[in-house]
């Protein structure tokens, strides 16, 4: 009898899940739904927050479209998800199981996510200093609470539990020489930031901001264009040809390819006559 793994991607714009059947290491099954769960701020603060019980049910529909047979027989789970963020809840009422195998959210917050603005460098500035070489930055969750803790103290006494999501993004990572040891203070204009590993060493991480949000934002833009300049296909679906990292002269170069249903030969961007995206 086949048995599974269970792969669960709740990102920033959608949640994804997929089974692999562990004998042919084969993909039977994938499903990608968006989660809409973004919160318009009003308050002027740079607020970024997300519907925690949209994003639950959104789980729940994304699991509840593979095979019920099938999931009788995962062996694991695999959980991935947005990057820092920070949720709270009430002890024992954070969700609701019902009897039918799904949970809704109880008393809990929203989803203050990593994108979240109302930390300024006034405020982190005058925080403690960390005795550590990382620096911290508005939408870490540890920043966002003592953001509460000084001008919203109310709103962290109607919680008395909160996680922190330290992130597993889409990262660049790179294990470090074991007699390796990070500089005794943050630097904040570097690009690297090294994290503690196994027996004593560390890794090297340069975050690579390449999952959906990065997409959304990108066909947006393109949409917002396509608009201004009121080509007859505005209203057709975009498709993508994924962009492949190249290497150039020590640079590792990224080019995407952009058409309209319509025009599947006609390039928006032609390697050979727009400047590639340097990362």
């Amino acid at each position: 009898m086949s048995s599974y793994i269970l792969g669960v991607d709740v990102g920033t714009t959608s949640v994804k899940a997929v089974l692999l059947e562990t004998g042919s290491r084969s993909v039977t099954a994938s499903h990608t739904l968006p989660t809409s769960c973004d919160l318009i701020d009003h308050s002027g603060i740079k607020a970024k927050e997300q519907e925690t019980s949209r994003i639950i049910d959104t789980l729940n529909r994304c699991i509840g479209l593979l095979s019920r047979h099938q999931l009788q027989h995962v062996i694991s789970i695999g959980l991935s998800g947005q990057m820092h963020g920070v949720l709270l809840w009430k002890a024992r009422g954070g969700c609701i199981w019902s009897k039918r195998d799904f949970f809704t959210s109880g008393d809990t917050s929203q989803l203050i996510t990593w994108q979240d603005g109302r930390c300024s460098s006034n405020f982190l500035s005058s925080l403690p200093k960390p005795d550590s070489h990382l620096s911290v930055a508005t939408g870490f969750g540890c920043a966002t609470i003592l953001w509460h803790a000084k001008h919203r103290p109310e709103f962290l006494e109607d919680f008395t539990v909160a996680v922190l999501n330290i992130s597993t993004s889409a990262q660049l990572t790179f294990a470090m020489p074991a007699d390796f040891r990070p500089p005794d203070s943050p630097q904040p204009a570097s690009s690297i930031s090294y994290f503690p590993y196994f027996d004593d060493s560390y890794l090297a991480v340069a975050a690579s901001l390449n999952g959906g949000n990065v997409m959304a934002t990108f066909v947006g833009m393109l949409t917002s264009w396509m608009k201004e300049l009121d080509p007859p296909t505005t209203q057709l679906p975009w498709h993508f040809t994924p962009p492949f990292p190249t290497w150039r002269g020590g640079t590792v170069v990224c080019e995407c390819w952009l058409w309209t249903t319509a025009q599947r030969s006609t390039l928006l961007f032609p390697p050979s006559s727009t400047p590639s995206s340097e990362v």
